[in-house]
């Protein structure tokens, strides 16, 4: 059985693993962050 502190990891593995890197960013001129560096504007 998984515990509380578990899943609050296994959450923020995935925002910072697939979330944030798929999402759209309005700062960035709404691209993806792989998007906007593959851009070369970083």
């Amino acid at each position: 059985m998984k515990s509380s502190r578990d899943y609050s990891q296994n959450t923020k593995k995935f925002l910072e693993l697939v979330y944030n890197q798929t999402r759209i960013h309005s700062s960035i001129e709404y691209n993806t962050p792989e998007d906007f560096e593959m851009l070369g504007e970083v």
